[in-house]
């Protein structure tokens, strides 16, 4: 019997060039932007064996594999029973010629999915040869995550963990520009924007308008339950909420709120004397605004580190009734 392993990588091709917008002329009204939209990336699929294969579709796996699979399964144990896993290994493609260099210099495959599987060849009494069974017979032996290439002068290695090294990269967080207004000015140029999820207390925002006194709470929606000046409650008075912080001043002593899925801020109508800090109850831009730890760490996985929601177990549900 002929054994056949296969590896499947989801690869991403980045956008090449700038989106613009054109204008319609003659087939539409003067001043109609396209309907065609520019693709921002696209995801494709890369197939190999170590012995060569094709299904009964004809989609061949080259043979490029060239190491054995080498997997290191580890779990760990706790009182509570939960504690996580961890997978850890490689496999190496042949890089005849440089059949691979195209695509390792213009796709990605950091954090994507990938699948190894396993088959046998069927013998042919007949014809006397062996011949590649159907895709519908190829048993899974490994699914996770890869990280980036690891190419040498005729190869290329891929690191394999399991979902949890979605963990393992940095949240992404918006940054100020500098411009002015809400994107904050010269002070606060090319720094994190805040991020509020759930109930907080006595935090101190960002001041990202030291003229006008603009101070930024969160990128997402939220609601300020009680500001304070250097420590002290009431002192300066809520006067509401505003579409466009920026349209009117508030009255001395007072304070308006702008709010919605692009973020939350504030603005004082006087210069304050101490610092400025304040009780408030972040949301997800979505609108979801769930109450518990467990659920706010659930939602922070899909929303704020983009984690594909197929990698959370279905035993998680959107409310737990764990820790509440």
């Amino acid at each position: 019997m002929a054994n056949i392993r296969t590896v499947e990588l989801d690869i991403i091709q980045p956008a090449a060039g700038t989106p613009v917008a054109t204008h319609g002329h003659g087939t539409r009204a003067h001043g109609t932007l396209q309907r065609k939209t520019h693709s921002l990336e696209r995801t494709d699929t890369i197939r190999y064996s170590d012995t060569g294969y094709v299904d009964e579709n004809g989609v061949p796996y080259p043979p490029y594999v060239t190491d054995a699979f080498a997997l290191d399964r580890g779990l760990t144990l706790t009182a509570d029973a939960l504690g996580g896993s961890h997978t850890a290994g490689s496999v190496t493609l042949a890089n005849p010629g440089g059949a691979l260099d195209s695509i390792l210099t213009t796709r990605i495959n950091d954090h994507l999915p990938v699948r190894v599987s396993t088959t046998a060849k069927q013998w042919d009494g007949v014809r006397q040869i062996w011949c590649d069974p159907p895709g519908s017979s190829l048993r899974p032996v490994f699914a996770g995550l890869g990280k980036s290439w690891r190419p040498d002068r005729t190869s290329v290695e891929i690191d394999l963990l399991d979902a949890t090294y979605w963990l393992d990269g940095t949240m992404p967080v918006s940054v100020y520009g500098g411009t002015g207004r809400l994107d904050g000015d010269s002070n606060v140029a090319g720094k994190s924007m805040p991020r509020m999820r759930g109930s907080v207390c006595n935090v101190t925002p960002v001041l990202i308008d030291s003229v006008n006194y603009v101070y930024q709470i969160s990128d997402g929606p939220a609601s300020v339950s009680m500001l304070y000046e250097g420590g002290y409650p009431g002192g300066i008075t809520f006067a509401g909420t505003v579409a466009d912080i920026y349209a009117d001043s508030p009255a001395p002593g007072t304070y308006t709120v702008q709010s919605g899925s692009a973020g939350t801020w504030l603005r004082l109508g006087t210069k304050p004397v101490y610092g400025i800090t304040v009780d408030a109850v972040g949301t997800f831009p979505s609108g979801a605004a769930p109450a518990n730890v467990l659920d706010i760490l659930r939602q922070m996985l899909l929303e704020d580190l983009v984690l594909p929601a197929e990698y959370i177990d279905a035993g998680w549900p959107a409310s737990s009734s764990l820790a509440p």
